[in-house]
């Protein structure tokens, strides 16, 4: 398949130009962005996390289309034709995501970045490590462990994620209070589980046979994480990251953006909404985010024109493309 383009007279990309198509096929439910131009293009996949559906990739796909990358944004559960929960979601849903951009005769180059968020992040990375065709990674409020699957009453004991059949080794959270295992009452707070998972890695029993072995992907990896993330502690487990990575040999560049005042949604598209708490779409609970309003939006007015480039200079590393600024 062919996807056509509008073309500007003066070859320039901005987002009024940006073309949308929603993709609905056997094992791919997404919205494909198309810049101006015959292409091919950067290609980049992208995806959320626990809530499941399309979150905020909806934004992400158009803001990137319109620097010039071609952009397939998929949900991996909770959508049509996909799975209900976060349980033993296929590391493949990328890999074919990556073979619709290249059957569309719209990507270029040897290898398709992708980005994540939260539990997208473990996705993210698992995919650059197992996938050929998957390169560089971004990371927002990431996590190098792979933690337990999720269901409609809160965490499993599933892992959350499978490759050719097996299922991903998970970290536990068994140790955690009861609050974590089911949604909090309507009338309660928001519930901030940072504290449970720090508990969580204090005891490398539970997470050590689940870190991702970051070493092994495939292209250079930019974290973006907020240093007042009630979710989780999502700057140390990107430090996490980055040592491994670091002392492991791992061949290419890892990049640590981090900001204080900035929480869970303290990355992705600069004006688009960053909430400080969220009715979880999955369980149902209510939890907090963290991190405050500006505090997220001059984090992501300093993360994200970064986020393009890095995309730019490791998907084109010969081939330049155009940023519009």
């Amino acid at each position: 398949m062919r996807v056509g383009h509008e073309t500007n007279g003066d070859g320039r990309t901005d987002g009024r130009q940006v073309t949308t198509i929603e993709v609905r096929e056997a094992g791919v439910f997404g919205l494909y962005a198309c810049p101006p131009g015959s292409g091919p293009f950067p290609g980049v996949v992208a995806f959320g996390g626990s809530g499941g559906g399309m979150g905020p990739t909806t934004g992400w796909a158009p803001a990137l289309a319109s620097r010039g990358f071609a952009v397939l944004a998929i949900a991996y559960f909770g959508a049509p034709g996909l799975p209900e929960a976060l349980i033993n979601i296929e590391v493949e849903v990328v890999e074919r995501a990556v073979g619709w951009l290249r059957d569309a005769g719209v990507a270029d180059g040897d290898a398709v970045g992708v980005i994540g968020m939260s539990r997208g992040s473990e996705l993210a990375l698992l995919a650059s490590v197992l996938l050929d065709g998957v390169g560089p990674v971004v990371a927002f409020s990431p996590s190098g462990i792979s933690w337990s699957g999720i269901g409609a009453g809160g965490p499993v004991e599933s892992p959350a994620w499978t490759f050719r059949g097996d299922g991903i080794p998970f970290a536990r959270t068994t140790a955690a209070p009861p609050a974590f295992h089911r949604p909090p009452a309507p009338d309660a707070p928001p519930l901030a589980l940072r504290p449970i998972f720090e508990t969580a890695l204090a005891d490398p029993t539970l997470w050590r046979d689940a870190e991702i072995a970051v070493e092994c992907a495939r292209g250079p990896i930019l974290l973006v994480s907020g240093e007042d993330d009630a979710m989780w502690p999502a700057t140390t487990m990107a430090n996490m990251i980055e040592r491994r990575a670091t002392g492991r040999g791992f061949q290419h560049r890892v990049v640590h953006l981090h900001y204080a005042g900035a929480g869970h949604t303290g990355a992705g598209v600069p004006c688009l909404p960053a909430e400080t708490e969220v009715r979880h779409p999955l369980t149902g609970g209510y939890y907090a985010l963290g991190g405050t309003n500006p505090g997220n939006a001059a984090a992501r007015k300093d993360s994200w024109p970064q986020v393009v480039s890095f995309l730019a200079n490791s998907l084109t590393a010969e081939k330049r493309i155009a940023i519009v600024e």
